[in-house]
This record gives structure tokens, C-alpha cells and sequence, in this order.
């Protein structure tokens, strides 16, 4: 930080991740409630958005998934998030961020969440919840 001036770069957000090049900004968005009509509680998912440090230029990734802690690997090209069906448990997922595509990853296991790529891209390492 250089001590000037705090600049708000998205409306709402959490879990921010600096991009390796330091242009960009992941972050998760909040999820939203809506408790209209009052006898129904929707709940919107979570996604993944990006942010442009420079121009301010933000663009969303969802889906009817929720989508939490993202990761960039470190080329910069792919966003590693753990990604969940409401009542289901949750995978690690990658997002080609020039593309928008989600491709899923080979895992035979679920719980599965706090991704994080190796230097040479080769190992995605993972917190996994036990019960």
C-alpha cells in the first residue's frame, strides 16, 4: 500500500484473492436473501467474481451453484473455487477465467474445500472436512 486513497472496487464481496500479476481481484460475492413474500426464504447463490484493479470493469461467474474460495493458479488463467449444491457437499472446481467455462476436477472425495494450485500448476491442494 502506498497511503492513498481507499478506493471500493465492488459492491459487495468476501474472500478477496490477488491475482498473481496483480491486475485482478477474485472475490466471492455475498450471498442475497430475499424474505418475500414473508412466508418464503430464497437464498441466491454465492459466486465468483473478478475485478479489474485499474478500470474498476467487474465480471461475475455463476451459476445455480454456490461458489467460495477462489484461488488463482499461477499463470493467472484458471480460478480454483469449492463449489456446492445447496444440501450437497462440496468439490473443487476450475474456472477458465478468459472463457467463463467450469470444467469439473477428478476427485473421489466430497467435502472438499480452500483449494490452492502448486507453483508448477501439477497439485491442487485442498482442506477437506471430516466427520
Amino acid at each position: 500500500a502506498t497511503g492513498g486513497p481507499i478506493t471500493r472496487l465492488t459492491s459487495s464481496g468476501s474472500q478477496p484473492a490477488w491475482s498473481p500479476d496483480g491486475r485482478r481481484i477474485a472475490f466471492r460475492t455475498t450471498n442475497l436473501i430475499s424474505l418475500a413474500p414473508l412466508d418464503s426464504v430464497t437464498i441466491f447463490p454465492s459466486q465468483i467474481g473478478v475485478v479489474d484493479v485499474e478500470t474498476g470493469a467487474e465480471r461475475r461467474f455463476g451459476s445455480e451453484e454456490t461458489r467460495t474460495n477462489p484461488s488463482w493458479t499461477p499463470d493467472g488463467k484458471w480460478l480454483l473455487f469449492a463449489a456446492s449444491d445447496f444440501g450437497a457437499t462440496s468439490r473443487i472446481r476450475a474456472l477458465e477465467v478468459s472463457t467463463g467455462r467450469v470444467h469439473d476436477l477428478p476427485q473421489g472425495r466430497a467435502g472438499l474445500f480452500s483449494p490452492a494450485s502448486s507453483p508448477d500448476q501439477r497439485w491442487i491442494y485442498y482442506t477437506r472436512l471430516e466427520k
